[in-house]
């Protein structure tokens, strides 16, 4: 977007969640290219997942995140009018979750099927940030597009992707949903594990691929100041 025209600046508490899109947010930062829009943004808040995110935003604490589309819109169903998340853009229009299988288990081939990848985590504990985050969300919708069940799986919340290697390593979790594209490969370089699923791939059901995952909200009660 082209900047805004010269102004007073506002205060934005913008929320950059640990990985990709963290190291997107300091390039802004550091570039001043929130300043081209009159928006103050002293330093970034970093939640430890999308669940905790919009907590804060909705509480006033945070004006700003990219989050998981699917995320943003059950908050926005289930928050008070003027509070609640609304979309104004998206950054990325590509799926960018994966799942990383730990090294303690046999894994199907890379050209398996999508199914037969999803069947091997049957009766398997899968790492999330949070219950209810767009990890979370995603793997359920993954099931069930694999025709399976969410109770044929043990998810457990871990936190983002700093706890994930950790978790692996200790063998708390067989295998973790990676919310972007490069925390996912860093993930697996660190545990000797294996990328079982790029959501973005070919192979991939087309509802699951085709998604614009990372959204760009703010409250509603400042967007309707614009």
């Amino acid at each position: 977007a082209a900047p805004a025209a010269s102004g007073a600046m506002h205060k934005f508490n913008a929320a950059a969640f640990p990985g990709d899109a963290y190291f997107l947010d300091t390039i802004n930062l550091e570039n001043k290219f929130y300043a081209q829009h009159q928006l103050e943004v002293a330093k970034h808040i970093t939640p430890q997942s999308g669940v905790q995110a919009f907590q804060l935003l909705v509480a006033g604490a945070v004006d700003g995140y990219a989050s998981d589309t699917g995320l943003l819109m059950a908050t926005h169903a289930n928050s008070s009018k003027g509070k609640r998340p609304v979309l104004v853009g998206f950054r990325n229009l590509d799926s960018t979750y994966g799942i990383i299988g730990g090294p303690d288990s046999q894994w199907p081939a890379a050209d398996a099927s999508f199914e037969e990848k999803m069947h091997s985590l049957k009766g398997k504990k899968i790492g999330v940030t949070a219950v209810g985050a767009g990890g979370d969300l995603q793997l359920r919708l993954a099931l069930e597009l694999a025709g399976m069940k969410p109770g044929d799986v043990t998810v457990l919340a871990v936190g983002p992707t700093a706890q994930a290697i950790p978790n692996i390593k200790a063998k708390r979790i067989d295998a973790y949903v990676g919310v972007q594209w490069t925390a996912t490969r860093f993930i697996s370089k660190e545990t000797g594990g294996t990328i079982l699923l790029d959501f973005a791939e070919a192979s991939a059901p087309d509802l699951l691929r085709n998604q614009a995952v990372v959204a760009i909200a703010v409250r509603e009660e400042m967007a309707q100041q614009q």
